[in-house]
């Protein structure tokens, strides 16, 4: 988020554009999170990372910042309470992970997943 951060210390308005473009496009892609197999949802991380770099950022690695960040957030807005946003919120780690996202975008995944308190031990 040090990227993203920056931006808005700088008063770059965009950011929150960016920030809303990446919640609705998670809208489509994570609304069958409870029932979609783990690896098909690694394949659409896999296949999104490209549009949250082209859409949500100034530089790629801004929209990997959007990317990560926003999908968690999008579970915490959607879940219905705590024990379903850790039910997702572990899924959605696991597909980071089994993804063929950049090192960056898993990294930023296990990171995130530490803010939002979830563990998939």
């Amino acid at each position: 988020m040090r990227g993203n951060i920056q931006l808005l210390m700088m008063g770059d308005a965009s950011v929150a554009a960016n920030f809303q473009r990446a919640k609705d496009h998670w809208a489509g892609l994570l609304e069958d999170i409870d029932t979609v197999r783990l690896s098909v949802l690694a394949a659409r991380l896999t296949s999104q990372q490209g549009w949250f770099e082209d859409h949500c950022g100034s530089t790629r690695h801004d929209g990997q910042e959007v990317m990560v960040w926003t999908a968690f957030a999008y579970l915490m807005s959607s879940a219905d309470g705590v024990e379903a946003l850790t039910i997702t919120g572990v899924k959605l780690l696991e597909a980071f992970k089994a993804s063929s996202c950049s090192g960056e975008v898993i990294a930023d995944a296990v990171l995130v997943a530490r803010y939002y308190y979830i563990e998939n031990d």
